[in-house]
């Protein structure tokens, strides 16, 4: 490694372990897989929205601060929601509110003012409204 490469590099990188570098970069990678699959998975193909699901459900566990990922992950479970019409009964239905409830928390409660970057609080608060209404049967 170059000595010009050292101060190309962000500060608070050089102060990180190489244990958290690599769950950044794994769950990057993860990032990165997702992002072609979000067009088809957020149309009416099942099984492209579960490959997409899982591949962000890869993410937040390679990196469990990851905002980006709970966020997409969110988005994707008000996708399931709202247009595969689950019954409520179902297993599936409440493993998928557990998990959509977890990430809407996590993101409400570690950014209430301002939204990190590629994220709107504004939806995240608005999501949590849908969460409320279809999960829990409350009106607002």
């Amino acid at each position: 490694m170059a000595w010009w490469d050292i101060f190309r590099r962000d500060v608070t990188e050089l102060f990180t372990s190489s244990k958290t570098r690599g769950e950044r970069r794994q769950c990057e990678f993860h990032l990165k897989v997702a992002e072609p699959m979000r067009e088809a998975a957020l149309g009416s193909d099942e099984q492209a929205w579960q490959t997409y699901f899982d591949e962000l459900g890869r993410a937040v566990a390679a990196l469990p601060s990851s905002v980006e990922a709970r966020y997409l992950r969110s988005q994707a479970s008000l996708h399931w929601f709202t247009s595969m019409r689950p019954s409520t009964p179902d297993l599936t239905f409440r493993e998928l509110a557990r998990t959509w409830d977890r990430d809407l928390k996590h993101i409400l409660t570690n950014f209430p003012d301002k939204a990190p970057a590629r994220m709107s609080l504004r939806e995240a608060r608005e999501m949590r409204a849908e969460y409320d209404r279809i999960c829990r049967g409350i009106h607002v």
